[in-house]
């Protein structure tokens, strides 16, 4: 491809055998690089649309890449992401090698970090979306971070405001996930047995709760009720 290519719609290269872009690239829609060779990327490429490198051998992104649509990441061995990254849809990292996420990361749409060998949140992070971290070592959630949606781990899936946790059991334990003061809502999806495991762990300010099968149902008929 010559340098400078400019292609107004979408561009498809998915499974070739494909080794490098050219410089000045351009793209208005989404450049899928799916299940390629490719290790970088040009410096001064320029995505509209989604930038799908799932299951690709991509090692490095440009410093000062913007993605206007969703970062497909997953599966991939690339080992860090760019200080400023901005992605406007969802920024997927399933099963990398990536171990730590920018500080000033912001995704306006969903973040999934499941089984993903990221540990630690940034600070400062802004989620639009949902945030996955279900089957990783993350354990707390900062305070000043941002997440729009809810948060799932371990098949639970959980929201931004304190709601009805003053209804569960007290369980001691080493282990638990420190939820901060605002962050949860009620446990979402009361068919337990798909989305809540039994015996389930949440910490709030500190105080470790045992979600059991007859607190699930004292849960369900609160939130019933209110909505």
């Amino acid at each position: 491809m010559p340098d400078r290519l400019k292609v107004g719609g979408y561009l498809d290269l998915c499974g070739t055998g494909i080794t490098k872009l050219p410089d000045g690239l351009k793209i208005s829609g989404y450049l899928d690089l799916s299940d390629t060779q490719i290790t970088s990327l040009p410096e001064n490429i320029c995505v509209v649309g989604s930038l799908l490198l799932g299951g690709s051998m991509i090692e490095f992104l440009p410093s000062n890449i913007a993605i206007g649509g969703n970062l497909d990441l997953r599966g991939t061995p690339i080992p860090t992401l760019p200080e400023n990254l901005i992605v406007q849809g969802d920024l997927l990292l399933r099963c990398t090698k990536i171990s730590k996420l920018p500080e000033n990361l912001r995704v306006d749409g969903d973040l999934d970090l499941c089984a993903s060998s990221i540990c630690d949140l940034p600070e400062n992070l802004i989620v639009g979306g949902d945030l996955i971290i279900s089957n990783t070592e993350i354990t707390s959630i900062p305070s000043g971070a941002k997440i729009s949606g809810i948060v799932r781990l371990d098949g639970q899936l959980l929201s931004r405001r304190v709601y009805v946790m003053a209804r569960a059991e007290r369980f001691p334990a080493a282990h638990y996930y420190d939820i901060p003061q605002g962050c949860v809502d009620y446990l979402h999806g009361w068919a337990y047995d798909y989305y809540m495991r039994i015996g389930c762990h949440v910490g709030y300010e500190h105080v470790l709760y045992c979600v059991d099968r007859r607190t699930a149902r004292d849960f369900e008929r609160l939130w019933r009720s209110a909505i």
